[in-house]
């Protein structure tokens, strides 16, 4: 394990006589309270108290949003580990006390909690395949042992690809494939498939074992599979696949020409990838996956000279992290990734006003133009949730990102 780099947490993990954390404890290890209390949003005992003290709230008329635990603020923002909303005071409150086997509370104007050493081992520790962690800094560094320095933008951008959850499904919306895991490992560009020879190459018993258990021991299925998955955008043409009709316009896009035992979007291997993604030698394995093609995509993007001794902030850093993940680090005539999309925002500007703020708002432009070609507005003339998705992203990394999540030098 490593340290979390918060201060009140990382005392309190070490020992038992440590202070709790408490509603006055400072936002940063607040935040990690939410955060472990969303891998326990499944538990029954939990999901109950937050939708009962949730009917409560608006039965007693009380002011604001009422979102579950899934909506409390992430890591990055202004408002994470913020408790000034009585509704964040309430549900984490309502949600601590039903972890912990307590009847359900009734709402108090100034309810009052603390996590002490057991508890917050407990809250870090599966229980009962009720668990769904997610890859936020207490998991990333307390739990698969690295240090923030190294995951604070696996973090960061893979809670915008699948709200930090390692077991994240997309069959086929975007027109990709198959999507999977932290930063959704598309099938159409061929990243699925790195990811599944990654987990097939590894010599490691427990990811054997978690291998086994979720795609079966059958020899010519696993060849297969990583055949299909390496191949999507490859010239053997049993594997091919039409990915720009998306399963919202037809469910069945392709499909004729995928082998029926190799057919990804099927139930059979959403349930299959699934249970893989869930399991906790998996998810270092994807941990591991994504921190190398992060190094990768840096190393191509920065052989741009220009972006390279211009785009060096920590913001910066992060900013073109999410771009290439959405779009790629480089690409190519036509659908250009993040490289090329610097270039078209360099070349734009005058000389005088090519600082790391104009460029990364050019950037903004290129690539909403990008998705906005992608995905077009539907009958009622809405723009595409692709497109709003996108938008947000890209104005959190270049503006609202608190910088309280950059890793001390």
């Amino acid at each position: 394990m490593a340290a979390t780099g918060v201060p009140e947490i990382d005392a309190l993990y070490a020992s038992r006589g440590a202070p709790p954390v408490t509603q006055a404890s400072g936002r940063a290890a607040v935040g990690v309270v939410w955060d472990l209390l969303r891998g326990h949003a499944a538990h029954p005992a939990v999901s109950d108290a937050v939708e009962r003290t949730r009917a409560r709230w608006r039965a007693a008329k009380k002011p604001g949003a009422t979102p579950g635990l899934g909506g409390l603020p992430l890591e990055g923002t202004a408002k994470y580990g913020e408790l000034g909303d009585p509704w964040r005071a309430q549900l984490t409150f309502a949600a601590l006390e039903a972890f912990r086997g307590h009847p359900p509370v009734r709402l108090a104007d100034a309810p009052a909690w603390r996590v002490d050493h057991d508890t917050l081992v407990r809250l870090s520790t599966p229980a009962g395949g009720q668990y769904r962690p997610l890859a936020t800094r207490v998991y990333l560094t307390h739990v698969v042992g690295r240090e923030w320095k190294q995951a604070w933008l696996l973090s960061l951008v893979a809670q915008h690809e699948g709200r930090g959850d390692f077991s994240a499904l997309n069959a086929n919306t975007d027109g990709a494939g198959l999507s999977v895991g932290l930063i959704q490992w598309a099938q159409s560009p061929g990243r699925l498939g790195e990811l599944v020879q990654t987990i097939f190459a590894s010599g490691d018993d427990r990811v054997t074992a978690a291998r086994v258990a979720a795609f079966g021991t059958d020899s010519a299925v696993h060849d297969l599979l990583v055949r299909h998955t390496r191949a999507a955008t490859g010239p053997d043409g049993i594997f091919r696949r039409d990915w720009s009709k998306k399963a919202s316009d037809d469910p069945d896009a392709g499909r004729s020409r995928i082998p029926k035992e190799i057919d990804l979007l099927s139930a059979d291997w959403l349930a299959r990838f699934r249970r893989a993604l869930r399991d906790p030698a998996l998810q270092g394995v994807q941990v591991q996956r994504a921190l190398q093609d992060f190094e990768r995509d840096d190393r191509a993007m920065r052989r741009d000279a220009d972006l390279a001794a211009t785009l060096t902030s920590q913001r910066a850093r992060a900013f073109l992290q999410d771009l290439a993940n959405q779009h790629g680090p480089v690409g190519k005539a036509g659908k250009p990734g993040a490289r090329l999309i610097f270039r078209k925002a360099w070349d734009a500007l005058p000389p005088a006003d090519r600082n790391e703020e104009n460029l990364m708002k050019r950037m903004e432009e290129e690539s909403l133009a990008i998705l906005a070609r992608l995905f077009r507005p539907d009958k009622t003339g809405a723009e595409s949730p692709f497109v709003r998705a996108g938008r947000a992203r890209r104005e959190f990394f270049r503006k609202e990102l608190d910088a309280s999540v950059f890793p001390q030098p």
